[in-house]
C-alpha cells in the first residue's frame, strides 16, 4: 500500500475478514486501509460503500 501511495497512486483498499479484534482494525487503518468489513459481510452496505466510491470518483 505504501509503495503505491509513495508513487502518487491512490487505490482504494478495502478488507474483508473473520478477526473482529480492535487493535487489528486499528492497525490497517492506521496502515492506509480505507474501509474494513467483518465476516459475515452485509453486502447491501458493501454495495453501498463501493457504489459511493465510484460516485466520488466520476463527481471529482
Amino acid at each position: 500500500m505504501r509503495l503505491l501511495r509513495e508513487c502518487g497512486a491512490r487505490p482504494r483498499i478495502y478488507v474483508l475478514s473473520w478477526l473482529h479484534d480492535e487493535q487489528n482494525v486499528l492497525s490497517l487503518l492506521e496502515s492506509g486501509v480505507d474501509q474494513y468489513f467483518t465476516l459475515p459481510i452485509n453486502i447491501p452496505r458493501l454495495c453501498g460503500k463501493v457504489t459511493a466510491q465510484i460516485s466520488e470518483w466520476r463527481n471529482g
